[in-house]
């Protein structure tokens, strides 16, 4: 993940495998156990765990994404 595209406030919890041309918001909680394919907004307050965001995705402000498959 280039972390100039990663929001100030943003946490990476290992393991967790993150594409090119991703963009992730502030103060976001990203892992375990996820994957984010090219591509993707991942907007402010996003707290994500045990999850695949498939290419191309938008995750909105304040979501919280588990145990699932996000397109």
């Amino acid at each position: 993940c280039d972390p100039r595209k990663l929001g100030a406030g943003t946490k990476l919890v290992k393991p967790f495998f993150i594409e090119d041309d991703v963009i992730i918001g502030k103060d976001c909680r990203i892992g375990p156990y996820v994957y984010i394919q090219r591509g993707c907004q991942i907007n402010d307050s996003v707290q994500i765990e045990k999850a695949v965001v498939l290419q191309d995705s938008e995750i909105e402000y304040k979501q919280t994404i588990r145990e699932t498959v996000v397109w």
